[in-house]
C-alpha cells in the first residue's frame, strides 16, 4: 500500500470493504462495499437465531459418526429434494437411542437398520431413532434415513439457494456454516465430530453439473437424469459438505507442491464467465503455493483444490470453495481476489484443523484473516504488511470488543460465537503474538501446528493451541491468551517522556500509564530512541497501572517512539518534551498534522516555550466538539499526540474535514484535517 508515496491516493480510491467469509443472501454491489442495511442484518439475525443454536446433547456425545453417505435427488422445478442418508456410528457409551438433527420441515419416510425398520420420534428439529437393542460401548451400527421435502430457502433466512444466472439458467447451492447442515440433511450437526469419509451422490436433470467436495468417481445417466458420485476420503466438518449445481463449464489446471505431489486444480464456473475465470483463477497457484510453504503442504492433495461459482459471496467448503466475487480483485489496491485468498487459507485453518466447539470459532477466522497480510508481506513487502494490519484494525468493532472476548462461553452456539471481531481482532491477536514470540519462533509455532498429527484432520480448541505455543517456545504464555482471547478490550496507553542534560550525557525519563478499566495488560513494549547519532531500539515490559523508566544516552535525543511499527492493538496518547535548555529556542507552535489526509491515525505536534495549561481539541465543520485530546498542565518543550479518529466516547467518526485547535493562555491556533476511510 506504499505508505510514503501514494498514502493519500490510496484512501481516495479504496472502495472495497472486507466483509465476513459468507453471506446469507445474494450480495449486491453496494453490500460488497460494506453498506449492509442495518435492518436487514437484524432481520436475518432474528431468523437465524430461531434455529441456528444447535447444541450437542449428552446423548449425542455417546456416539461418534464414522461415515455419511448422501444419496439425494434434487428437483429444481419443485425446489425440493428426496433420498436417503446412510450414517455409520460407533458407540462411546451404552446407547438405546440415536439422536440426530434434521429440520422439521422435512418429512421422514422411514429409517432402516440394515433391512429392519426402526421407530422414531421428533421434537422440533431433533430426530430420535429408537435402536432395536442396547448398543454397548465400542459397538457400531449403520442406519439409513429416508426423507423428503423443501429445504428452507435463502429468502427466509436459510441455507439453500434455488437461483438463476445468465439466460435464466439454474444455480442451486448451499451454505450452512451458521445455519447448520441439518437444514437440508440428517446428521449429528456438531463441528467436533468429523466423519472419516463421506460419499455425496447427487441426481439432477441431465443438463446440470454437480460440483462438490472430494473426488468425482463417476457419472451415470438414466433417462433425462445424471447422477454424480463424489467421494471424500478425508475427515470433513458438517457445514463444509455443500452442493453446487448449475450448467457449469469445467476446466482444470495443476500445481506442483513443495512436497513433490501434483495438485489437481478443479474449476466449475458459469459458461458466460469462462474466459474471466480462466484469467482470474491464475492467482490460485501463487496463493496455494505460498500457504503450502508457510504452513504445510496443501492438506487435501489426494483429492483436489476446487472453486465453484455460486450466487453468494463465498465460503470455504473443503476442496470446493464457493466463489461469488464476480472476478474482482478487492484486497485493498493489491491485485488479489479476497475470496480466493481468505477462503483458501481456511483449507488449513478450519478444514485441516477444525473446531471442537463453536466457542472457539475465533481460531478459524483469525488464522484465515491473518493469512491475508502474511501473503501481502510475501508479495509486496513488510511496509505493505503493516499497512494491511492498519486496515484490519480499522475494521474492529470497538463496542463489540468491549463487551465480549474472542472466546465465547456459550460454546455450542454458532451465532453467539460469531462476530466481526473473530476476524479482525483475532488477526491482530496473532499479529501481536508474532511480536511477543519473534518472527522465527512464530513461524515455527504455525508450522508445527499444521504438521502435528494431534491436530491434523482433527478438532482443536483454544487450549490446544495455547499448549502447543508453550511446548514449541518453552515459555509460559497463558498470560497472553488470558488477556487477548479470554479478556476484553485493549490497552489504553498514555506515554510521556522528557529528556534533561546531565553532565556529558542525557537522562530520559518516561512513564507508561494504562487508562482502561476492564483489565491491566502485561506486554513487552517496543521503543525506538532517535538521537543526533542515529536510532536504537529496545523493549520494556509493562504490566502496571503506571510505571516509570529511566535511561541514559550520550547523544542528544530527538524522539522516543512507543511501539513504532504498531505491533500492539491499543489506544495511545503520547506526550513528549525535550530538555529545558532548548526551550528558549522554541515559540508557541501548532504544526500541521501528519499524515494529512489520514485514515487510521494521525500525529499532532506542538511546541511550548514555557510550562502551562494546554487544551488540544478536535471539532467538526459546524463547530461541534468531537474530542479533547489534551487538557492539563504540560512542561515546556516539543510535544506529540496521536489521534485515531475516535470521539470522546471511543466511537469512530466518519470521513470528512475536521478542525484541530490548540489553546493556551498566550496562544490559539486552528488547522484543518482530512479523514478519509
Amino acid at each position: 500500500m506504499f505508505r510514503k508515496t501514494i498514502y493519500a491516493f490510496l484512501f481516495f480510491i479504496l472502495s472495497y470493504s472486507l466483509l465476513f467469509a459468507r453471506h446469507y443472501d445474494i450480495v449486491s454491489a453496494m453490500e460488497r462495499q460494506g453498506h449492509l442495511p442495518e435492518k436487514r442484518i437484524q432481520h436475518e439475525q432474528a431468523l437465524i437465531q430461531k434455529w441456528a443454536a444447535f447444541q450437542i446433547s449428552p446423548e449425542q456425545r455417546k456416539y461418534d459418526v464414522t461415515y455419511y453417505g448422501l444419496n439425494l435427488n434434487i428437483d429444481p422445478a419443485r425446489q425440493s429434494l428426496d433420498g436417503f442418508v446412510a450414517i455409520h456410528f460407533n458407540c462411546l457409551a451404552s446407547l438405546t437411542q440415536l439422536e440426530l438433527d434434521l429440520f422439521s420441515n422435512f418429512q421422514v419416510d422411514k429409517i432402516l437398520l440394515k433391512s429392519q425398520e426402526l421407530t422414531y420420534t421428533r421434537n422440533g428439529n431433533k430426530l430420535f431413532v429408537n435402536l432395536p437393542r442396547t448398543f454397548q460401548k465400542n459397538n457400531s451400527g449403520e442406519i439409513q434415513v429416508y426423507y423428503r421435502g423443501n429445504p428452507i430457502l435463502h429468502v427466509q433466512g436459510g441455507a439453500f439457494y434455488f437461483q438463476t444466472h445468465g439466460d435464466n439458467q439454474p444455480i442451486i447451492c448451499t451454505t450452512c456454516e451458521l445455519e447448520g447442515a441439518s437444514t437440508w440433511w440428517p446428521c449429528k450437526d456438531y463441528p467436533g465430530d468429523k466423519p472419516d469419509s463421506t460419499d455425496i451422490n447427487i441426481t439432477v436433470p441431465a443438463d446440470l453439473v454437480v460440483a462438490t467436495n472430494g473426488l468425482l468417481r463417476k457419472v451415470t445417466t438414466h433417462l433425462n437424469q445424471k447422477t454424480y458420485y463424489w467421494h471424500v476420503s478425508y475427515p470433513i466438518v458438517m457445514y463444509n459438505i455443500a452442493l453446487n449445481i448449475s450448467n457449469y463449464a469445467h476446466f482444470t489446471d495443476a500445481l506442483a507442491l513443495n512436497n513433490g505431489e501434483t495438485l489437481l486444480l478443479d474449476y466449475y464456473v458459469y459458461p458466460e464467465n469462462l474466459e474471466l475465470a480462466q484469467k482470474q483463477f491464475r492467482q490460485v497457484k501463487d496463493v496455494v503455493g505460498f500457504f503450502s510453504d508457510k504452513f504445510c503442504p496443501y492438506p487435501f492433495a489426494k483429492e483436489k483444490y476446487g472453486l465453484a461459482e455460486v450466487c453468494y459471496w463465498g465460503m470455504e467448503h473443503q476442496t470446493m470453495i464457493a466463489y461469488g466475487n464476480n472476478y474482482r480483485n478487492n484486497t485493498d489496491i493489491y491485485p488479489w481476489d479476497y475470496i480466493i485468498l481468505h477462503e483458501t487459507a481456511h483449507e488449513w485453518f478450519g478444514n485441516l484443523i477444525s473446531l471442537k466447539e463453536w466457542g472457539h470459532f475465533w481460531m478459524n477466522e483469525a488464522f484465515a484473516t491473518y493469512a491475508e497480510p502474511l501473503f501481502i508481506e510475501y508479495k509486496h513487502g513488510r511496509e505493505s504488511y503493516f499497512q494491511y494490519m492498519d486496515y484490519l484494525k480499522s475494521r474492529i468493532s470497538t463496542s463489540r470488543e468491549k463487551t465480549a472476548p474472542l472466546f465465547c462461553t456459550d460454546s455450542t452456539n454458532a451465532i453467539a460465537s460469531y462476530s466481526g471481531n473473530i476476524y479482525f481482532k483475532g488477526a491482530w491477536v496473532l499479529h501481536t503474538l508474532r511480536h511477543v514470540l519473534g518472527d522465527k519462533m512464530f513461524d515455527q509455532v504455525i508450522k508445527t501446528y499444521c504438521a502435528d498429527n494431534r491436530y491434523r484432520y482433527k478438532n482443536v480448541d483454544s487450549y490446544d493451541f495455547i499448549n502447543l505455543c508453550e511446548t514449541v517456545t518453552g515459555r509460559e504464555l497463558s498470560w497472553f491468551f488470558q488477556q487477548w482471547v479470554f479478556g476484553t478490550g485493549r490497552p489504553d496507553y498514555e506515554f510521556k517522556w522528557k529528556s534533561v542534560p546531565e553532565g556529558q550525557q542525557y537522562v530520559i525519563n518516561f512513564t507508561i500509564k494504562q487508562n482502561q478499566t476492564n483489565q491491566l495488560f502485561k506486554m513487552p513494549i517496543p521503543l525506538r530512541l532517535t538521537t543526533l547519532k542515529g536510532d536504537s531500539s529496545f523493549t520494556v515490559w509493562d504490566s502496571l497501572a503506571m510505571q516509570n523508566f529511566t535511561l541514559k544516552t550520550k547523544s542528544k535525543p530527538t524522539d522516543l517512539q512507543f511501539d513504532p511499527e504498531n505491533w500492539i492493538l491499543k489506544y495511545l496518547k503520547v506526550v513528549s518534551a525535550v530538555e529545558a535548555s532548548q526551550n528558549k529556542l522554541l515559540t508557541y507552535q501548532l504544526y500541521p498534522n501528519y499524515p494529512n489526509p489520514f485514515n487510521s491515525a494521525t500525529t499532532i505536534r506542538f511546541d511550548l516555550p514555557e510550562p502551562g495549561e494546554v487544551k488540544v481539541k478536535i471539532y467538526n465543520l459546524i463547530g461541534q466538539e468531537i474530542i479533547t485530546l489534551e487538557n492539563e498542565f504540560l512542561p515546556a518543550g516539543q510535544h506529540t499526540i496521536t489521534w485515531d479518529g475516535r470521539r470522546q466516547n471511543s466511537g469512530l467518526v466518519g470521513s470528512g474535514v475536521y478542525w484541530l485547535q490548540m489553546e493556551t493562555a498566550q496562544y490559539t491556533r486552528m488547522r484543518k484535517m482530512l479523514l478519509v476511510k
